[in-house]
């Protein structure tokens, strides 16, 4: 069975016009104009005016008579959920804050530590990386000791330091 030539009509054109006048977001408009304006001229040409490919506003089209204003919303691409949801990451932000472990001993926190306590605690494994992004998104920052050199001598340095005048 052959694809039908047409996918859109005046009545859907009509009712592009009408969610257009309503909508204030400047994407959907465009994409509503876009669907208006097949109605009297070929996709080819709209979608080269528009700067996409003629299989965008083909999508467009059938998203909108599938779905209506809400098909043409922007999807979001490409990230990943969280394997924690939000209370528990509150409850990691408050072992990192008191320093303690969920037990309530003290702890200094590091990425792999708190990593196995995730792990132990919620039975969810999570890499150093995607942990450090989310321990740097609550706001934390890592602490990180001055270096010291090996055969450094403290009451060299001590002495170096300046006094304070009398």
């Amino acid at each position: 069975m052959a694809r039908p030539k047409t996918i859109i009509d005046s009545a859907l054109a009509d009712l592009a016009q009408k969610a257009l006048d309503k909508l204030d977001d400047s994407g959907r408009a465009i994409k509503l104009q876009a669907i208006k304006s097949c109605a009297s001229h070929p996709i080819q040409t709209v979608a080269n005016i528009i700067g996409v490919q003629r299989q965008s506003v083909r999508n467009w089209i059938l998203a909108f008579r599938k779905e209506g204003v809400a098909g043409l919303a922007s999807k979001p691409k490409g990230h990943r959920k969280s394997k924690l949801d939000r209370e528990r990451w509150a409850e990691v932000a408050g072992w990192i804050q008191r320093g303690q472990t969920p037990d309530a001993a003290a702890v200094h926190w590091t990425l792999e530590g708190l990593s196995r306590a995730i792990c132990e605690r919620f039975g969810v494994i999570i890499g150093a990386t995607a942990l450090w992004r989310q321990v740097h998104k609550m706001g934390f920052r890592l602490k990180v000791p001055r270096p010291v050199h090996a055969k450094a001598d403290a009451q060299k340095q001590n002495d170096f330091k300046k006094k304070p005048l009398k």
